[in-house]
């Protein structure tokens, strides 16, 4: 019988462009994923970014948009189903999730998740998670935080339902499409109670961009 090989998916690093821009670009032979190598030696070959829509450049080829974090500016390409940033405009907030790649001495992003966010108190979250203001206390950031993010953790654990539901629903014999999932649950922290699901064993990705519910 064929032995089946699972792909564990890589975690996306909650990161300032800074520290990608700024870091070393690592080029892997076969299925390795690139990386970046950040300066507090942090492997990321995944990449969670929160930032501002600043400029938008499109072509019959690809579409491209850059984005600002206030630490640094990167540049985000589309070169498969440019509709998916047909609602990023400048001046929009968006939650990325995507991959690092570099061409000449340009270090770039290739996205997997594009997502718009109504609420502009999430760029401040990630701002104080990221500890991006020299000097202020760490513990008043950690209030900060909590207060901010209050009303918004109450829900959390009615999205973790909601995507268990999600998948159940999608999941036909070979598991349920991760965008599907996105798509039907459609809240700014959906990735990351999936990321939860799977750390905590409620959930597995039996290979990339597929969930399955264990013990279902």
């Amino acid at each position: 019988m064929e032995e089946k090989t699972f792909q564990k998916r890589e975690i996306a690093y909650k990161v300032r462009i800074k520290d990608i821009v700024e870091g070393k670009y690592v080029k892997n032979e076969g299925w390795q994923p690139n990386y970046i190598i950040t300066s507090d030696s942090l492997k990321v070959s995944r990449i969670n970014l929160i930032g501002v829509v600043i400029s938008v450049e499109e072509s019959p080829s690809y579409k491209s948009f850059t984005l600002d974090d206030s630490t640094g500016r990167i540049s985000v390409k589309i070169f498969e189903d440019m509709s998916r940033a047909d609602g990023v405009s400048v001046g929009s907030a968006v939650l990325l999730i995507g991959r690092p790649r570099e061409y000449g001495s340009e270090t770039y992003i290739i996205p997997e998740i594009i997502k718009e966010l109504s609420d502009p108190k999430w760029i401040m979250v990630r701002k104080l998670e990221l500890n991006m203001s020299d000097g202020e206390d760490v513990k008043s950031k950690d209030v900060e935080i909590e207060e901010i993010k209050e009303g918004k953790s109450e829900k959390k654990e009615d999205v973790a339902e909601r995507v268990l539901s999600a998948i159940k629903q999608l999941d036909k014999g070979e598991g349920a499409n991760f965008d599907d999932v996105l798509r039907i649950v459609n809240e700014n922290n959906t990735d990351e109670v999936i990321d939860s699901l799977i750390k905590q064993g409620e959930i597995f990705e039996p290979r990339a961009g597929k969930l399955i519910i264990m013990n279902a």
